[in-house]
């Protein structure tokens, strides 16, 4: 085993794809807003963990249908017109299979070294078990940390030390957590854990970073 790591917890979207509220940002012009407005409006705060009804949803604490009546009536509080089915046509991001492909050969490189996986995503219990099928990954990712199905999501301390008690291990030190929010990472810092950054879309850099983390 690598001395200093024992197991890599891993974000799914904007680490595994691109990044889906990117995808989002680049339809706001259509609606005459902001790329950061339509998605504060849409997702809310998300460097935060708070009541607003997507972030209730990851929680699995409403569904989605209630979801989005709730952000329809906040757009049209602002005079704008808004499609639930032009939106999701938006989060689907363009398939990468090259990228998918690159973090899957990481981790299974890493699991033949000996360091252990998990997944820790916010998701919404519409989508649950579908995210990740055929990906390679059942035989590497021992444990998925739904948020909808456990009631909690990033950033919340207590979503990465639930993901360390379903692992079994003791030292948060020797886990690296990878993600494309920095407020998600930085969460898991806060409970000790080392932190590896998906900036800009940019896989190859933080995969990089990762190794060079491991190795050091």
């Amino acid at each position: 085993m690598t001395a200093s790591t024992d197991a890599v917890f891993w974000d799914m979207g904007g680490v595994f794809t691109a990044s889906p509220f990117h995808a989002v940002a680049a339809h706001a012009s259509e609606l005459g807003l902001r790329g950061e407005e339509l998605i504060e409006i849409v997702f809310g705060p998300y460097h935060a963990d708070t009541d607003h009804a997507w972030h209730r949803l990851e929680r699995g604490e409403i569904s989605l249908e209630e979801t989005m009546v709730a952000i329809g009536v906040d757009f049209a509080s602002r005079d704008v017109e808004f499609a639930p089915a032009d939106f999701f046509g938006w989060m689907s991001v363009t398939a990468d299979d090259d990228r998918r492909v690159r973090v899957v050969d990481e981790i299974v490189s890493l699991r033949a070294e000996g360091i252990r996986h998990a997944m820790i995503t916010n998701n919404i219990a519409e989508a649950r078990g579908r995210w990740g099928k055929g990906w390679g990954l059942e035989d590497h990712i021992e444990v998925l940390i739904d948020s909808s199905e456990v009631g909690m999501r990033k950033p919340n301390p207590a979503i990465y030390t639930l993901a360390m008690s379903r692992m079994e291990l003791d030292d948060p030190a020797r886990v690296i957590f990878v993600d494309d929010f920095p407020s998600n990472v930085e969460a898991a810092r806060s409970v000790g854990m080392r932190g590896v950054i998906v900036q800009d879309d940019d896989i190859d850099t933080a995969l990089s970073e990762l190794r060079t983390m491991i190795d050091s």
